[in-house]
C-alpha cells in the first residue's frame, strides 16, 4: 500500500500535467482541450 506521501506525490503529479495542457491549449488555440479542461463559467479567450 501506498503511503500518504506517494499519493500527494501523485495528486501534484497530476495536476501539473493537467496544468500544462491547458497552457498549450491557451498558447495553440485548441478550444477543445480547453473547454475539457475547464470551468464553462471561466474564460481566458473566445472561441472563433
Amino acid at each position: 500500500m501506498a503511503d500518504s506521501s506517494d499519493e500527494r506525490r501523485a495528486v501534484i503529479d497530476e495536476l501539473l500535467e493537467l496544468n500544462q495542457q491547458l497552457l498549450e491549449s491557451i498558447m495553440v488555440g485548441d478550444w477543445d482541450t480547453y473547454a475539457r479542461l475547464c470551468d464553462p463559467e471561466l474564460s481566458c479567450f473566445e472561441p472563433e
